[in-house]
């Protein structure tokens, strides 16, 4: 009987050992994740653009930021190409380089977003 106590206990320590580990080498990578921000170099290739958004009577209730694309061939904005996992920092400064004075009495702010962005680790602090 003794020895199957102790047998249980070395079974319970060593499920316990392996347990810590994991979480500790999950909370390395979680802390040490690259996310959406890092992985790619957005400097002046994409901006926001504002479109209202009106209800029937016509008042404006929202503004609609839409993502464009500069193309250097035709020197204009565009719909992008490519774009997967565009940066949550991109939106979280344009959405503060507009006036106060244009959403104070906005009711919507619409953005389009990928499953990659709202996936991404630090979603729950661009909603904030």
């Amino acid at each position: 009987m003794a020895d199957l106590a102790h047998f249980l206990f070395l079974v319970w320590l060593i499920f316990t050992v392996i347990c810590i580990l994991i979480c500790l080498e999950a909370h390395y990578r979680y802390q040490n994740k690259r996310g959406i921000d890092q992985e790619r170099e957005f400097t002046n290739q994409y901006a926001y653009f504002g479109q209202s958004i009106h209800n029937v009577s016509g008042k404006k209730i929202g503004l609609e930021l839409l993502l464009r694309e500069y193309n250097q061939q035709t020197q204009r904005w565009q719909l992008p190409q490519n774009v997967v996992n565009f940066p949550l920092s991109k939106m979280v400064h344009t959405i503060h380089q507009i006036d106060p004075a244009i959403t104070a009495n906005l009711e919507i702010l619409a953005l389009n977003m990928t499953v990659s962005q709202l996936t991404d680790f630090r979603a729950a602090y661009f909603f904030k």
